[in-house]
């Protein structure tokens, strides 16, 4: 059977992947996202992400009508619930003088490569 994840929101995404076929084992690509309420917020917090070395991309959130932002960082890593909440938790210790927060994150996972 394979490794048991935690029950959280983190936790039953990662079974939902190993579930899928994906080899948890090896990296895949991780898209973290990050609320920010407004554009001038999400262009500091975007500033501040790529002063650490990672690439980032932010966008206007078109189907919320309070015009807030998200800013997405793909991570290459591998897939493991302890580091995953603690980037997350990096990243709301880092931008949460911008009013930007952890949003969650997703993947495709790594069963097609």
């Amino acid at each position: 059977m394979g490794e048991k994840y935690p029950d959280t929101v983190d936790g039953v995404v990662l079974q939902n992947l190993a579930n899928s076929g994906s080899d948890m084992s090896r990296p895949m690509l991780i898209d973290f996202a990050v609320s920010c309420p407004d554009e001038a917020s999400a262009m500091k917090a975007l500033e501040q992400i790529r002063s650490k070395g990672f690439v980032a991309r932010a966008s206007k959130d078109e189907a919320n009508e309070t015009a807030t932002w998200s800013i997405y960082i793909p991570v290459e890593m591998t897939p493991n619930h302890d580091e995953i909440v603690f980037f997350q938790n990096v990243l709301d210790d880092e931008l949460q003088k911008f009013g930007a927060k952890s949003d969650g994150w997703g993947t495709f996972g790594n069963k097609d490569n």
